[in-house]
């Protein structure tokens, strides 16, 4: 399934299916004390996590799910939702900040604790993005920082800026915008438009559903 169209129907409802999935496990201030200590996860530090292409505050995205386990032992079993599936994840809660690891390219299946998640879902208006922003900047302001994008617009809007691959921002869509399936044209976005979440794709996962690769491969002048 295309990475972009799982995260389209994951956010709206990814935080009641991590409640759902997570409430019971979330414990109780005991098992919180044992891991205070040595689960970077819980510390301070990292209650606002900077989000890159590379990592999610202390989390490295190319480690294997049992790697990232070991090194933020609270981590706890999840689920995010695809098109017509429902699919296992880890829930990392770095502060306010939220980080959903998935194995979403096999829905439905169990995760492989050998691998990589191929996507992270991260949602909380403290994390940081490049450049000095964060997930409580407007849409106006990560354009103004980061340039030229291609959105995909349905009935909800998501954008790719180019200078950050493997980076894609669900932004709000205002009332009345229309559906205009991929563009180049981020202008038609009011720059007051909210930040939602940003999701980070593994390596191959990026590269191959690139917003941005895939509209200069189209739209390549002819020789």
């Amino acid at each position: 399934m295309d990475p972009v169209r799982l995260l389209s129907f994951a956010l709206p409802i990814m935080s009641a299916g991590v409640v759902a999935a997570a409430g019971g496990h979330i414990g109780t201030s005991r098992s919180r004390g044992l891991v205070q200590a040595s689960d970077p996860c819980t510390q301070a530090a990292d209650s606002t996590p900077l989000i890159t292409a590379d990592s999610i505050g202390p989390l490295d995205v190319r480690l294997t799910l049992a790697q990232l386990r070991r090194i933020c032992p609270s981590g706890k079993s999840a689920y995010s939702y695809g098109e017509e599936s429902r699919n296992n994840a880890i829930l990392f809660r770095l502060g306010s900040v939220d980080a959903l690891a998935s194995q979403a390219i096999n829905p439905g299946e169990p995760l492989v604790p050998e691998s990589p998640a191929d996507i992270w879902f991260v949602t909380g208006r403290a994390a940081r993005l490049p450049s000095g922003l964060t997930l409580a900047s407007s849409f106006g302001q990560l354009k103004a920082a980061y340039g030229s994008g291609v959105a995909r617009i349905t009935d909800r809007v998501t954008v790719e800026f180019c200078s950050l691959p493997r980076l894609q921002f669900a932004v709000a869509k205002p009332v009345g915008i229309p559906a205009l399936g991929r563009t180049d044209s981020l202008g038609v976005i009011p720059d007051t438009s909210a930040i939602r979440a940003v999701w980070v794709a593994s390596g191959a996962t990026g590269d191959t559903y690139s917003m941005c690769k895939t509209w200069r491969r189209w739209h390549r002048p002819p020789h």
